[in-house]
Formats: structure tokens, C-alpha cells, sequence
């Protein structure tokens, strides 16, 4: 298996069925073996049925009973992926399928571990406008992230990253935190291991219908960043 591409569902029957046909139509011209794994984080819509009426093995849908986090959804899509690199992206497809291939191309010229979609390295205009107050608390959350964990990224939350098989198997088993926190545990036990973080330049095309509440969610994820440094006090990291 070349690619598992991870998709975190929730609420997403309007256009979940066109992201699929997308994401399938750009890995079966780029590679030999694939496979989507959608994630429904318990949709109380017609999400999961839409999914299982694809006729496609190369699909896969874990349907989770209660809905849990992103954060959850995506370490069980994970835990199942089969992939040499296993990648996860947003259900609105809010990056170009073809960072993709960008990832790709800096695991095999760097061997990193790990390759994360950065807007800030984005230098040319994004095709869609960044809010300036998302920006600002996007700026504020990172700064206070970097100050209690000391990771040295500045655009922890893209909802693109990528992983190798193995990298994958190391990182997921380990995480906690169920909510938008979880990308912040993720990072900080790929470095806690010493792995190679790389970085790539990502274009936002599209804000979507985002389901992040601006201040509450980064309350939450101020909260988990400080959980992530009681684990590791703990030894959770090291089991």
C-alpha cells in the first residue's frame, strides 16, 4: 500500500460523497495502491450512509459510535492505516490534494519522519482570506504552546499532516487528547523521539464551514497543551 489518506467526518453528508470522489480521482493518477479511510466522528446525519453506498474497496469507513473529537477520529483512522505514508486532511478538502506529493517528495529527499502542512511558509496570496482574528488567536495559541512545550512550530493546527508507516505506529497509540489539542500532542511526541519534523508550504483555498469556536476551542486546546505536559510528567509518552 503507497498512500492511506485519513478523513475525520462529522456532519458532512452535503459534501462528502464529491470529497471522496476528489481524493480517489488524484491518488488512482498518482499511485498504484491506495486507500481512504473516513473516520465518522458520530454524525447524526446521512454521513456514514452515503459513504457505504461507494462501491469501492479501496474505501473504508469506521463509523464511531458516539462522537468523540477529531483528535479521536483521526488516531483511530491511523491505527487502521496500511500505508508506506499515511497523510490526513479536513473533509472540506481546505488544501490542494497536491501537497500531497509535496510531502511525498520531502520524505524521500530528507527522510523525515514526519511532514506537516504549514500556511505561514505560504508566500504567495492564498486563495482564500484568513480571517485576521483567527489570525491573531492562531498567533497568541502558538506562542503559548511553544513557551509550556518548546516545540518551535508555528503553525501547529494545520488540519494537513503526514507521517510514515512507521512514524504512524510510534505516535498514535500514545495520544490522549481527543479534541483540536491533539495535533499539539502529536508534534510533541515526534519530538520527544527525536523524529525529523518537515514542513511544507500549504494554500488555504477555503475557510468551509469551520466548527472551531475561536475562543472556547483554543480555551480546550490551552487546556490539553497543559495535559500534554502532565502525561509526559507521568511517563504516558514512554510506555
Amino acid at each position: 500500500m503507497d498512500i492511506s489518506l485519513i478523513i475525520p467526518a462529522y456532519n458532512e453528508e452535503k459534501r462528502i460523497g464529491d470529497t471522496i470522489t476528489k481524493a480517489s480521482h488524484f491518488l488512482q493518477e498518482h499511485f498504484k495502491q491506495y486507500e481512504i479511510i473516513v473516520v465518522d466522528d458520530g454524525s447524526e446525519d446521512k454521513t456514514v450512509e452515503i459513504i457505504r453506498k461507494i462501491d469501492d474497496k479501496r474505501i473504508a469507513c469506521i463509523a464511531l459510535e458516539q462522537n468523540c473529537g477529531k483528535g479521536r477520529a483521526v488516531q483511530v483512522g491511523m491505527n487502521s492505516a496500511r500505508g508506506r505514508y499515511c497523510l490526513f486532511t479536513d473533509a472540506d478538502l481546505p488544501y490542494r490534494l497536491e501537497s500531497i506529493l509535496k510531502a511525498i517528495d520531502v520524505f524521500q529527499k530528507t527522510h523525515a519522519d514526519v511532514v506537516i502542512g504549514s500556511r505561514d511558509l505560504f508566500k504567495d496570496k492564498p486563495d482564500a482570506a484568513y480571517p485576521l482574528y483567527r489570525k491573531v488567536m492562531s498567533m497568541v495559541f502558538s506562542t503559548y504552546m511553544n513557551v509550556v512545550l518548546g516545540l518551535g512550530i508555528t503553525d501547529t493546527q494545520c488540519g494537513f499532516k503526514a507521517f510514515t508507516y512507521e512514524a504512524a505506529n510510534i505516535i498514535f497509540p500514545k495520544l490522549t487528547v481527543a479534541g483540536f489539542g491533539f495535533d499539539v500532542e502529536l508534534l510533541y511526541v515526534a519530538k520527544k523521539n527525536k523524529m525529523h519534523v518537515g514542513m511544507i508550504p500549504v494554500n488555504l483555498r477555503h475557510t468551509g464551514d469551520s466548527k472551531i469556536n475561536i475562543i472556547t476551542d483554543s480555551l480546550k486546546m490551552m487546556k490539553d497543551t497543559v495535559k500534554v505536559r502532565i502525561n509526559n510528567y507521568k511517563g504516558q509518552y514512554d510506555k
